[in-house]
């Protein structure tokens, strides 16, 4: 499994976190301004990955299983740490140093 966790990219992590908390995948393909079909692929590969079901459906939405409640707080804190990464690589330190090299012009 380690070698296919690799397919558990940050909007595949971001997939489950939403179905989790909405349980609704036409709701979270709005809020990750995606498609339905987009959102079954991504659940269709964290089932792959994990070879669990992890969301059971019911009438009025998606219900999740004991393994869904138990990487949900997983993909959050992974989904999290990306998103500060991120922000720290917009963010320029202050302590940044430029270094101008000049160099003279030689006359022949």
């Amino acid at each position: 499994m380690p070698k296919q966790l690799s397919r558990l990219d940050y909007f595949t992590l971001k997939v489950l976190i939403g179905l989790f908390e909405y349980k609704n995948g036409s709701i979270v393909a709005e809020k990750l301004n995606s498609t339905q079909p987009k959102i079954s692929r991504a659940l269709s590969t964290m089932r792959e990955v994990i070879n669990d079901e992890l969301f059971i459906r019911q009438q009025y939405g998606l219900h999740p299983n004991a393994m869904a409640e138990r990487l949900y707080p997983l993909a959050q804190a992974i989904v999290t740490a990306y998103d500060h990464m991120a922000s720290a690589a917009k963010t320029k330190s202050e302590h940044q140093k430029v270094l101008q090299i000049s160099v003279p012009e030689h006359s022949a």
